[in-house]
């Protein structure tokens, strides 16, 4: 198990901080790939009854690499309106397919919280990184990061 940890970090870490360094697309890549297992894994995990070909997962992979994408490119005006949308959608889609019914309130709360939780939130490391001393920022979040997941293994381990 220790192996496999040690094997993916020294293959991984390097190629995280150089795009890290690099910015601009390189990095907006990056996070929207992040962006994307984070969410399929969510949609996984939320969805986990429904069919992989269920719209409303595909539409927030779609919507939340969007937002990262309209972050990077400094269209601050647009994010609220591509988040109004993906909501309009999504509810559309909850009513269409399963009726107004408890069942669409619940999907639409796990859209939403999906959509604040991960794409949100990684439009602020984007907005991070555009500051002049955000690469510097976003590597000593990244070090906190690992700090705390290493100290929870080990602690959780033994």
């Amino acid at each position: 198990m220790h192996l496999k940890r040690w094997i993916t970090s020294l293959v991984a870490l390097p190629v995280v901080l150089v795009l890290i360094a690099e910015g601009g697309v390189y990095f907006l890549f990056l996070i929207c790939f992040v962006c994307a297992i984070s969410l399929h894994e969510y949609y996984g995990i939320v969805f986990k009854d429904a069919r992989p070909t269920h719209p409303i997962p595909l539409l927030g992979l779609i919507s939340g690499c969007l937002l990262i994408i309209a972050a990077g490119s400094g269209c601050y005006g647009i994010m609220p309106a591509l988040f109004s949308l993906n909501f309009m959608a999504s509810a559309a889609l909850c009513v269409f397919r399963t009726g107004w019914s408890g069942v669409s309130v619940e999907n639409m709360s796990k859209q939403l919280l999906g959509m604040v939780y991960i794409p949100l939130m990684l439009a602020f490391l984007v907005f991070l990184r555009l500051d002049p001393k955000g690469t510097s920022w976003i590597y000593f979040l990244l070090c906190i990061v690992f700090a705390g997941d290493i100290g929870a293994l080990y602690v959780g381990t033994y």
